[in-house]
């Protein structure tokens, strides 16, 4: 008979090892002394290397599979997780009978043994994630025994959101229903969470975030399964931990960690533990150049009618993914009022103010040693902001939120990244975002700086982030001295970093100010040819 000499005893008389989940070892014990019983413990053969795939409905786990097979030269069929539990929930009356489903799942673990590594897809079941420490112990032992290599585990953790969930699905059936979708996503993410909260108290991986492209997603999930920490055993992990009761995610637990995520990042904690990796690995400097136009999931029409960008910047829907899901906003909208020191806070979806900027008229009297000099370019006001793990996202004067879908503007060494400007299009159709101003980057806020360091980081996070290969151009508005050479030039073939810019004329910011400038301190526009503007001569005269 099998007995493990590190497995928990089933009589600890402990809170935890009194749980239901206390079955599992047992179950495991029993059924490895039956196959040894029947096979001969000599002639257990295991495939060297198994690949678990996790991860919501639509978020790619079965395409993926296939890839990874291809990709590591398996030979075996794939062991699909979801068959197996049918079958013994059909062959058991309906119900869910751990015994067999785990006797299933061993069964032909040992028949793709001989042949190599193996992927598991669909890995959901909160029951077996509890067994799979006790697998992997049992294997560990077993090779030992016999002098074999070690069999190695690989984890394939996918994350999807809703939005791109329902849009995969709409397009894979012909009777699609958004409600009860909704419904599966919400009851197969909360399994999810939960068999990720169990594999990661043993096992090292990180998130791959699939709402990409197939492309990206499989440059990402290859990186990963490389990887040597995924996989590795946490040495401090008991196998006590896989008899502890997991929380139920009730509304009232889902909102208290909802809270505590909230928590955690208005005090500069970082994301939280069970969103790491989310999106990681979209750098261009860590991860292969993917094609400029590589886009993610194109969101519905009624959600662009919703977009200010979108409705002003005709072109712009191929090159960037709406954000809808609720809580990615949400932890979007907290972290962009940290950086901005915002009071009250902006709500998802509030308005977000842009800077201080005034009309420059014949009334207005300023010292130009106090202000410089940049371009008043016609456009929308936007800012952009990079997270800390690199992504990249458009935010307009509604808060609304477009992520650049290139691979090109991902740059983990930005984050977290805040600057403000101007998302224009040229005469030749050119989209262009010049930046005007910098608030944050790599982490540490400027926004008290004067102009001048400003500009300088401004400048820096430019020259890391290069020229991108993509679908959007990038500018920096430089700032000049107010001198008469600089007031008289013509705006008919402005040209900044290569990029033709549609300017239409000045704009005069104070030195002495931070971010946003203030109202007691604003910038200052000035247009052409405008009646509601004094002319050039006038503007000169001023300025003498």
């Amino acid at each position: 008979m099998y007995v493990s000499p590190v497995f928990p005893s089933s009589t600890d008389g402990s809170a935890r090892a009194q749980t239901n989940s206390n079955k599992i070892r047992n179950v495991f014990v029993e059924l490895m002394s039956k196959i040894e019983a029947e096979r001969g413990r000599e002639n257990l053969v295991f495939p060297d290397q198994i690949v678990w795939v996790v991860g919501p409905p639509a978020s790619g786990k079965s395409t993926l599979a296939k890839i990874l097979c291809d990709q590591l030269g398996f030979v075996n069929d794939i062991i699909p997780m979801r068959t197996i539990c049918r079958k013994v929930i059909t062959e058991s009356g309906g119900k869910l009978n751990i015994d067999r489903i785990l006797e299933e799942l061993v069964t032909v673990l040992l028949k793709a043994g001989p042949q190599g590594g193996v992927v598991v897809d669909d890995f959901l079941s909160i029951t077996c994630a509890r067994a799979l420490p006790f697998l992997y112990y049992y294997l560990d032992d077993l090779h030992k025994n016999y002098s074999r290599d070690p069999v190695q585990f690989k984890f394939c953790v996918l994350y999807a959101t809703m939005q791109t969930s329902l849009t995969r699905q709409q397009w894979k059936q012909d009777s699609f229903n958004p409600v009860e979708c909704s419904k599966l996503y919400e009851k197969f993410y909360t399994r999810t969470h939960q068999v990720i909260e169990l594999i990661r108290l043993f096992f090292g991986f990180n998130i791959i975030d699939s709402n990409g492209s197939l492309t990206q997603t499989q440059i990402l999930l290859l990186r990963e399964i490389r990887d040597e920490g995924n996989g590795m055993l946490n040495p401090n992990a008991t196998l006590r931990d896989a008899l502890s009761r997991m929380p139920q995610l009730t509304p009232k637990i889902q909102g208290a960690m909802y809270r505590q995520q909230m928590k955690k990042l208005t005090s500069r904690a970082g994301t939280p533990a069970w969103t790491q990796g989310f999106d990681q690995g979209w750098s261009p400097g860590t991860g292969t150049p993917l094609s400029a136009q590589a886009v993610v999931f194109t969101p519905n029409s009624k959600f662009f009618k919703k977009s200010y960008l979108l409705k002003k910047m005709e072109g712009l829907e191929d090159c960037v993914n709406t954000i809808v899901d609720e809580l990615e906003i949400q932890i979007l909208t907290t972290s962009i009022n940290k950086i901005l020191s915002v009071h009250p806070p902006v709500s998802p979806y509030g308005k977000r103010s842009g800077p201080n900027l005034a009309k420059l008229d014949n009334k207005k009297k300023i010292k130009k040693e106090e202000y410089k000099l940049q371009y008043y370019i016609k456009g929308q006001p936007t800012f952009l902001y990079w997270s800390d793990s690199g992504l990249c996202y458009f935010i307009d004067h509604k808060n609304q939120v477009l992520e650049i879908a290139s691979n090109e503007y991902r740059n983990a060494k930005l984050g977290e990244a805040f600057v403000e400007g101007i998302l224009t299009k040229n005469e030749d159709g050119d989209i262009i975002f010049v930046l005007n101003d910098c608030c944050h980057y790599q982490g540490r806020s400027y926004r008290n700086t004067n102009l001048e360091e400003r500009s300088k980081i401004a400048i820096e996070l430019m020259e890391e982030l290069g020229v991108p290969d993509g679908p959007i151009q990038f500018a920096i508005n430089p700032i000049k001295d107010i001198l008469t050479s600089n007031l008289k030039q013509s705006f008919d073939n402005i040209v900044l970093d290569g990029c033709k810019i549609p300017a239409l004329g000045f704009m005069f910011v104070p030195k002495e100010t931070k971010f946003h400038y203030t109202k007691n301190k604003p910038a200052y526009k000035w247009l052409l040819n405008s009646d509601e503007y004094c002319s050039r001569g006038k503007l000169l005269k001023m300025f003498k």
